[in-house]
């Protein structure tokens, strides 16, 4: 998360300098997160710290970059209040696949899916990023209730190393991220 702020400042507290520059990295985006986490804690005060960042990571904008990088992608505080549907878990960690890969067999995992909404939801399922796949294309929950999804990695096939991923879950204004991650082991 890039922001901009006062170059330096001295000792007291004074400005260095009066320009400007912007900023990335973890201790200008920590803030912010925090920031958000405090605003849909004020929404939603019976939540949970774990289901504060579920929502977080949920409802937050997919980037271009690889989701190893960037994970969910870019925090959207207003989509995480409104939103009444997340992913419980935050993101989906299908291993390490030891090499060689000629004998790989596939692996899977489950994103379990939570609607707090009045109203039942129909999310349609894609995964973005090879190794992927995802055995059904919507899945239903009903309101108040929850549904798993299964997703697979075949690692017998494509590039060796950190693989990276995403599930996107959408209808209408709703739309769930779940990072995927599966490691394909390099011969070493």
């Amino acid at each position: 998360m890039a922001i901009v702020a006062a170059l330096a400042r001295n000792g007291n507290g004074d400005p260095v300098d009066k320009s400007y520059t912007t900023a990335s990295g973890t201790s200008t985006a920590t803030p912010h997160v925090a920031g958000a986490a405090a605003l849909l804690a004020l929404r939603r005060p019976a939540s949970r710290g774990a289901e504060l960042k579920s929502t977080l990571v949920s409802s937050a904008t997919p980037l271009v970059f690889d989701a190893h990088y960037v994970g969910a992608g870019r925090l959207d505080v207003g989509r995480a209040i409104k939103q009444t549907v997340v992913a419980v878990e935050n993101s989906l960690n299908l291993g390490t696949q030891r090499w060689p890969h000629d004998d790989d067999k596939p692996v899977s995992g489950t994103v379990t899916y939570r609607n707090t909404g009045s109203a039942p939801v129909t999310l349609n399922l894609a995964v973005s990023g090879a190794p992927y796949s995802v055995e059904q294309k919507e899945t239903t929950l009903q309101a108040g209730g929850t549904g798993t999804v299964r997703v697979t990695a075949d690692t017998r096939t494509g590039p060796d190393g950190q693989l990276a991923g995403r599930l996107p879950a959408t209808t209408g204004e709703v739309r769930v991220i779940t990072p995927l991650a599966v490691h394909k082991e390099v011969e070493s």
